[in-house]
């Protein structure tokens, strides 16, 4: 999938970001829309896009935006350290976004997937955070633990360091981040596996070797046929 062209507007801390057309949401999985306890419905969705299926996060609550519509796409490595409209915590929080889609996409089950995606609105939403601690049950403790987890990275924790944010995008209806609409994560890019690189790999110099020895077959029979007489 091609990467997206970014212009990054200095001057007011904004950016262009590539634009694609949305044209419909649905469940990610046969089992349909999933809601937690408090009626939101679980990730991750299927994002139809002009661009293929798109397996996103949505991370704010509030809002909702139905398509069809023109969509933006901005990496997450490109948005601005200076603060945004809504998240005060600007790229940050972005990034701690990203490191719950990680997790729900590999999720084990649908229980898991509510917990993060609890976490993920929390984050964004101090309304439903709080929601969350007041209502002290089981799954609101498991969401305030993925929620714990990943806001270490606020203060200079290394969890969610590893990934490489400029492979993940914030998908809105409006240019830029920060605004007051709903904004999903996806990922524009999977990583190869390793053991699938090393079979890529593999392959290449199999190939690679099976061309000299073709080349070198057919020189030494060029050079075997030079030294034949002539037929009288």
């Amino acid at each position: 999938m091609p990467k997206y062209a970014l212009l990054l507007l200095g001057c007011t801390g904004l950016l262009s970001a590539a634009t694609i057309n949305v044209y419909s949401i649905q469940p990610a999985t046969a089992a349909g829309y999933q809601q937690d306890p408090y009626g939101g419905v679980i990730g991750p969705y299927l994002l139809n896009t002009s661009i293929g299926d798109m397996l996103v996060m949505c991370m704010d609550l509030p809002y909702g935006v139905n398509p069809p519509y023109t969509g933006y796409a901005t990496p997450v490595s490109d948005i601005p350290t200076s603060p945004l409209t809504t998240y005060s915590s600007n790229r940050t929080i972005y990034e701690e976004e990203t490191y719950l889609f990680a997790q729900i996409i590999t999720a084990p089950n649908l229980a898991t997937q509510g917990e993060i995606q609890d976490a993920a609105w929390a984050l964004t939403d101090s309304a439903f955070y709080n929601l969350l601690l007041k209502t002290n049950d089981a799954q609101s403790q498991a969401s305030l633990k993925f929620y714990d987890q990943v806001t270490d990275m606020a203060t200079g924790g290394s969890l969610g360091r590893a990934l490489n944010y400029s492979v993940y995008d914030v998908i809105s209806n409006t240019a830029g981040v920060g605004s007051d609409t709903q904004e999903f994560i996806y990922q524009d890019a999977p990583p190869v596996s390793e053991p699938a690189s090393i079979s890529l790999m593999g392959a290449s110099l199999l190939g690679f070797g099976l061309l000299l020895q073709r080349a070198s077959r057919h020189k030494h029979q060029a050079k075997t046929a030079g030294l034949k007489s002539p037929a009288s």
